[in-house]
């Protein structure tokens, strides 16, 4: 299947949705006692920024315009440092950064069916 930048956009605001029901409700305390939490989030940033990095090859004005490069960065970083990944960065992330990414996206209607 060829993707596009819809397809590309769905797949990240899939992932986001993804991670918002795996830290629903637990306290950071909480998610690093979960190893599996953990994991999945990670895998699911990874996607995130995976997708990302797609997205910029289809449509770079898309993409700066999305905010998406530190998506991009954060997976290079859980895929090549991964044993020097900090949970709280990750937590962080979660918290902060895909809240903006998932706004950003969906206030970009030509991207959403």
């Amino acid at each position: 299947m060829k993707k596009n930048s819809s397809i590309l956009t769905h797949h990240i605001l899939d992932a986001i949705a993804s991670v918002e029901r795996i830290i629903d409700q637990i306290t950071f305390e909480d998610f690093i006692k979960n190893e599996e939490k953990c994991l999945a989030s990670i895998r699911l940033l990874e996607i995130i920024g995976e997708a990302s990095s797609q997205l910029k090859k289809l449509d770079l004005e898309l993409f700066n315009k999305l905010g998406l490069q530190p998506s991009v960065s954060m997976r290079h970083i859980l895929i090549h440092d991964y044993d020097q990944v900090d949970m709280a960065i990750v937590w962080k992330t979660i918290h902060t950064d895909l809240p903006l990414v998932k706004k950003s996206i969906q206030s970009s209607p030509a991207l959403i069916d």
